[in-house]
């Protein structure tokens, strides 16, 4: 086996997931033509771990899961758009393995300590419950406004993202 450098793997890796979601999304739109002339969206997966990622992902897949947030300070902190009713985002597992195809159908800035019990069930995670939500919820917002020198409050905006699965 010849030896690659690690930039040239990391590149092989990216282009065997590149690979891999281009095939997914063909299947995809075999199956809902009336996306063909849409370019290939964003392919992500949840959350900031693998166990986590891949938890999520098979609640997205089964239906359970049909809500995200991330804080409105991360969207804009690394000026990333916002979310819009009508996008689409191909949900992967931890190790960028397409999973399903999801479509928001609204989107809601909403302050942490205004987040309700339907919100957290609409996330899908762990016993459906809203303090479960923000348990996990609180630890991940501290991890993620970290990142660039914020902590989490009961006053920040998060952007509530609802969408519907499309298999």
């Amino acid at each position: 086996m010849a030896y690659l450098p690690t930039s040239n793997v990391e590149k092989a890796k990216k282009n065997t997931n590149m690979y891999k979601i281009q095939l997914f999304w063909n299947k995809f739109i075999q199956k809902y033509p009336e996306f063909k002339d849409v370019d290939i969206p964003q392919a992500e997966h949840f959350c900031d771990n693998e166990k986590d990622a891949n938890e999520t992902a098979d609640l997205a897949f089964r239906g359970i899961k049909t809500g995200t947030c991330g804080a409105l300070s991360s969207y804009e902190y690394y000026k990333d758009e916002l979310p819009k009713v009508g996008d689409l985002w191909i949900v992967t597992d931890f190790n960028k393995k397409p999973v399903c195809v999801t479509r928001t159908i609204k989107v809601s800035i909403v302050k942490y300590k205004n987040i309700t019990e339907e919100w957290a069930r609409k996330e899908g995670e762990g016993d459906l419950s809203l303090e479960y939500w923000k348990e996990g919820h609180w630890k991940f917002f501290e991890r993620d406004l970290a990142e660039y020198g914020q902590k989490p409050s009961l006053e920040m905006e998060l952007v509530c993202e609802e969408f519907e699965i499309l298999k």
